[in-house]
């Protein structure tokens, strides 16, 4: 069992200063979740009280329905990983993934067995007698993971994990981490600033901002129906477009051509539009500034209005710098609209 309830939690620092503030999530047994924002918005900071590594100022904490909230990280029977792998130099692989156990008195025969499967489950089976000076950057992340995972916890911690590893091998780990999940189905809470992580990786999104919880939900949620304006620029890459409209008689006019429905008030809003639901036609409102060309597709960058407008197309379409184009949404009901006065969505 590995379920979590964080029960209106908060971190104060000399009693004024707020880095976590009244948040409240179920982390459900054998859940993949990941605390995504950017740096200083408390996701680190709530992964820690979660380990025991941080006080809590306020609220409770319930690992598998028994309060936690004051107990010792050895108590609490978790498993963290860190961003710098915190590897022992001086041991080999074996005696760091032996390690753990030798702390929990595990017997000496039981621990060489879970030492050799886990090292078979993570393809570390010829690294054991190495040292970590002796490991790739992706080698000794699996050395990491496995130290994490000999435990048996009934929850792993890992906090951006993989922020040390170049390009290539972020996208293999991520891979392995997922494919680890599934096969050890044990709860994972995972922080990281990196919205492609956070996107490719969870069951759930925990969307994080000045210390507190902007949205929970699926990557698909979190995407396409953000709660706020935060969450809609946060989210996205290339990001999302926003345009300054008028709400009036329950519609949102697109240039005269289209017209977006919203059930609410009269008022000024901000409607925002991901880069692959815009479509180009000839006009002479946007001009065309720089192309990407991602080999699979293109971005293509626009001036105009005032503002500049990122659309994604297909990678043939054929468009060239100095060219002008109108704006048209290919689907209107993936349109989000939000309050300009609150900038919470109008349309969720």
């Amino acid at each position: 069992m590995g379920k979590i309830i964080l029960e209106n939690i908060s971190k104060t620092y000399n009693d004024e200063h707020y880095a976590v503030k009244d948040i409240s999530l179920t982390i459900e047994d054998g859940e993949f979740i990941i605390f995504v924002g950017p740096s200083g918005c408390g996701k680190s900071t709530t992964l820690r009280m979660i380990a025991g590594l941080e006080s809590i100022s306020e609220g409770k904490l319930y690992i598998d329905d028994q309060e936690m909230s004051k107990a010792s990280p050895k108590d609490r029977d978790l498993s963290m990983v860190f961003q710098d792998f915190a590897l022992y130099p001086n041991m080999t692989v074996y005696k760091n993934l032996q390690y753990p156990l030798k702390m929990h008195k595990v017997d000496k025969d039981e621990a060489d067995q879970t030492i050799h499967r886990v090292a078979s489950l993570l393809g570390l089976d010829s690294l054991l007698d190495r040292k970590p000076s002796q490991l790739s950057g992706g080698q000794k992340q699996r050395v990491a993971l496995g130290r994490a995972i000999v435990r048996q916890p009934k929850a792993f911690l890992m906090d951006e994990p993989l922020s040390n590893l170049d390009a290539k091998l972020r996208v293999d780990m991520r891979y392995e981490i997922s494919q680890l999940h599934q096969t050890l189905d044990t709860t994972v809470v995972y922080v990281t600033h990196d919205q492609t992580e956070a996107m490719t990786m969870g069951d759930r999104i925990v969307v994080m901002n000045h210390g507190n919880i902007q949205q929970v939900g699926t990557p698909a949620e979190i995407y396409n129906r953000p709660q706020n304006l935060f969450v809609a620029e946060f989210i996205g890459t290339p990001k999302i477009n926003i345009f300054n409209k008028e709400l009036s008689n329950g519609q949102v006019d697109w240039s005269g051509q289209q017209h977006i429905l919203v059930d609410a008030e009269d008022q000024e809003v901000l409607v925002g539009v991901r880069p692959e639901n815009l479509k180009l036609r000839p006009g002479k409102s946007y001009t065309v500034k720089m192309i990407e060309n991602l080999g699979s597709e293109q971005h293509i960058f626009l001036d105009g209005e005032d503002k500049q407008v990122v659309a994604q197309v297909a990678y043939d379409d054929d468009i060239q710098i100095g060219e002008q184009y109108e704006l048209t949404i290919i689907k209107p009901e993936r349109v989000n609209v939000f309050s300009a006065e609150s900038q919470e969505s109008i349309n969720f």
